[in-house]
């Protein structure tokens, strides 16, 4: 496609979207004119090694389009091409006509096929599944300030934790730029470290065989993401909580709520009592908005108490799971539940809330007020109401009255998350 990019380039800015909470639309194309299955072999190898890195759409063949290279000149392979067959049902045309008119054209098959194109169609769909409940984290290692930790939550692959120290750690940070084995070799030597290449060369294959790093031709790139918080101003706060396999891993959740977190997957280990009001209910509306802030799946029950709210105020959080004999209202929960229901987002001195919840009805609000934006951001933590001031209170009541805030016991919490990691697709919502 003459794009003037690599699979190793690509696969870095897929690494930095994830480090950066930031959405990236994107899909698979083959189909080309002269590829051939031992192109595609790597690639389909390695794929189940990128599933904590945000899946393509799909696997598509190309379709020619007016303008591209392969339109332009048809030497490069599509010779024979005719309307896309679309056309023919919107206008009344000869085909000589058509061809000067639209944009989109039907060409025979070109590339790979049968068993190839399968397997290739396969792994992104496993891709895709796997994708939510994936990470691999790259962290500084407690015991060793030099040191490196990778946690390896991906899906289909042992979960497993490496620690690496001296020159293998900056091998690891230094591919993270994505370099050839003598570049990489180069660099060591520039920051100290002698290394033989022998050395390098099984350090490299064993990570390779930890799909740690993904190989494009003669190039390595470093797969562990960073985790970093898209919202810097407002972190999360971190804490260590136990794993289902016995080890340590960082949470990145509010303290107040025991959970276990296994890459994008929370189980929260005891019922949410959000009708027991107060700050125990404020608390636990303030787990699932971080929860759904970061695009996380959680699993949940609520406790036995009869909430004195109208739960619907919840309806844009991650439901409970489905539980015997529970209230209507919860079922109504997961059948209303859509991702992006209520959210906001900051600006230079302002804050927009987006609100979906009553689907009649599409509510956008500004808070610009000092008093107002100041009492919003207050109110993110859960706060008692006596120890707001005035005008505290008083935006606070407007918040309420909006849906924008819960208010129980006294005890209030803001309801929007600020999303820091969209769906995948984004136009999922």
């Amino acid at each position: 496609m003459a794009k003037g990019v690599t699979g190793a380039r690509n696969v870095r800015t897929l690494r930095e979207c994830e480090n950066h909470s930031l959405t990236c639309s994107w899909n698979l194309l083959y189909g080309f004119p002269g590829e051939t299955a031992d192109d595609y072999a790597p690639v389909v190898a390695q794929l189940p090694a990128l599933v904590h890195l945000q899946p393509p759409s799909g696997a598509h063949r190309i379709q020619l389009e007016r303008f591209s290279p392969h339109f332009t000149d048809p030497g490069l392979g599509f010779r024979e091409r005719r309307p896309a067959e679309m056309y023919r049902h919107v206008y009344d045309l000869p085909e000589r006509e058509l061809a000067d008119l639209v944009y989109l054209f039907d060409t025979p098959d070109a590339g790979i096929d049968g068993t190839v194109e399968e397997a290739l169609q396969q792994a992104v769909e496993e891709w895709i599944v796997g994708y939510p409940e994936s990470s691999l984290v790259m962290e500084v290692d407690d015991e060793d300030a030099d040191g490196v930790v990778v946690r390896d939550r991906r899906y289909g692959l042992p979960h497993r934790t490496h620690r690496f120290a001296g020159w293998q750690a900056v091998a690891l940070r230094r591919l993270e730029d994505g370099r050839t084995e003598p570049a990489l070799h180069r660099l060591l030597a520039d920051d100290g470290h002698t290394v033989p290449a022998e050395a390098l060369s099984e350090w490299l294959t064993h990570a390779l065989s930890l799909r740690l790093l993904f190989q494009d031709g003669r190039t390595y790139v470093a797969l562990p993401t960073r985790d970093l918080p898209a919202g810097k101003h407002e972190p999360l706060a971190e804490h260590v909580v136990p794993s289902p396999r016995g080890d340590r891993m960082t949470s990145g959740l509010p303290l107040d709520v025991t959970h276990l977190r296994n890459g994008r997957l929370v189980d929260v280990t005891e019922p949410l009592p959000l009708g027991a009001g107060g700050r125990a209910t404020a608390v636990a509306v303030r787990f699932l908005r971080e929860c759904q802030g970061v695009g996380l799946r959680v699993r949940w029950r609520p406790s036995y108490e009869e909430p004195a709210y109208d739960m619907t105020l919840l309806r844009h959080l991650p439901p409970p799971v489905e539980s015997p004999g529970e209230r209507g209202e919860l079922s109504s929960w997961r059948a209303g539940h859509a991702y992006g229901m209520l959210y906001y987002r900051r600006g230079p001195g302002f804050v927009t809330v987006m609100g979906r919840r009553d689907r009649a009805a599409s509510a956008r609000f500004t808070l610009d007020h000092a008093d107002l934006l100041s009492a919003f951001e207050t109110v993110l933590e859960p706060s008692p109401l006596r120890e707001l001031s005035a005008a505290h209170r008083e935006a606070v009541g407007l918040l309420a009255a909006e849906r924008l805030a819960l208010v129980t016991d006294g005890w209030v919490v803001a309801l929007p998350p600020r999303i820091r990691r969209w769906p995948v697709p984004a136009t999922g919502i």
